[in-house]
């Protein structure tokens, strides 16, 4: 039976590279694309512009962007420019000839909720009784001062340091 000819003879293909393949063999460029810019929407736009406008739609080149009334419709007319060619840096692959503006529904992407750092337990200063009583049992006198060093150490730490 003759073997199935190689195609990349040989060569590592990497795995995002066939992920993308696929990707794209499924689902519309023009899709891809206007998921990519409104990723990018918080990024271009500032925030009291993602509370009224939402990219909505893009075909051959063309982004519909929804606005929430006719008010900020207006308003965005003169805003058509500078926003064009910042979704242009922001996704050049997207490659946008056109902005358009509607009356429709806008999505309101909430901002990234911050989770407070964790808290760091700190050890007091002085060690307890059974600490100091498990150092003095070790025999090597090297490894008991760096375990003593290593405790003191610890005990000097504030815990809002890392």
């Amino acid at each position: 039976m003759a073997r199935a000819k190689r195609n990349n003879h040989g060569r590592a293909v990497r795995a995002s590279e066939l992920a993308w393949r696929e990707v794209f063999a499924t689902v519309p460029r023009d899709r891809i694309m206007l998921a990519r810019l409104q990723s990018a929407w918080p990024r271009v736009a500032p925030r009291h512009l993602q509370e009224v406008a939402w990219p909505a739609h893009l075909a051959h080149g063309r982004l519909v962007l929804h606005v929430g009334d006719n008010q900020w419709l207006h308003e965005l007319t003169y805003m058509r420019q500078d926003l064009l060619g910042r979704l242009r840096r922001a996704c050049p692959a997207a490659r946008l000839s056109e902005l358009r503006l509607r009356v429709g529904e806008v999505e309101v992407v909430p901002p990234p909720v911050r989770v407070p750092d964790p808290e760091v337990p700190g050890l007091s200063h002085e060690p307890e009784r059974a600490t100091i009583d498990a150092m003095e049992s070790i025999d090597d006198a090297r490894l008991r001062d760096a375990v003593a060093a290593a405790r003191l150490a610890l005990g000097s730490r504030r815990p809002d340091r890392r």
